[in-house]
């Protein structure tokens, strides 16, 4: 997969024209005026450098604001993994649950694992077997331990803002 293919992302256009490049990230842009806890990743400058890791969503694409800056990281480290070919990396879902961070993603269909199921036996056996192109695993395993690190740092930053906001109490009751 070329990286060059993914120059007509809507999102990227818009942020394109709103910020100028710089080679430094930050964390987000504020595009609309209101401040709802959730931020939708293709705002992030990051988007502007990756555009192939938005195009392909099965769903929405928004975290809590406080991660932006983890799941801006996380795409840097995950673009340095991939090298020079994008292996068709792209995020699919990006949800929370329990107050916790679920990114979902997807590598092209060559690097995809297969599962077969044996169901003749008297002891049904599943089997997963990795792809071809990626037979080791190696690259579905980095990209995978990248972003679980992104979760914890992501984690890591709401825990650091809870106890900011725990140290600081204005006027209250102690």
């Amino acid at each position: 997969m070329n990286r060059e293919s993914s120059k007509h992302n809507v999102f990227a256009k818009v942020i394109t024209k709103a910020v100028p490049k710089t080679h430094k990230y930050r964390s987000a842009i504020e595009i609309t005026a209101c401040h709802t806890p959730t931020q939708d990743v293709r705002f992030l400058c990051v988007a502007i450098d990756y555009p192939y890791m938005f195009e392909c969503p099965i769903s929405e694409l928004t975290i809590d604001r406080r991660w932006a800056e983890a799941f801006t990281q996380t795409c840097v480290e995950v673009d340095r993994a991939l090298g020079r070919s994008t292996h068709g990396f792209c995020w699919r879902m990006l949800d929370t649950q329990s107050g916790k961070p679920n990114w979902f993603w997807a590598l092209a269909p060559e690097y995809d694992q297969q599962v077969y199921a044996d169901f003749d036996c008297q002891f049904p056996q599943v089997q997963v077997v990795n792809s071809q192109a990626d037979t080791a695993g190696n690259l579905r395993n980095t990209i995978q331990a990248i972003i679980d690190k992104g979760k914890r740092r992501a984690l890591a930053a709401l825990d650091g803002a809870a106890n900011d906001s725990d140290a600081f109490n204005p006027g209250g009751l102690q």
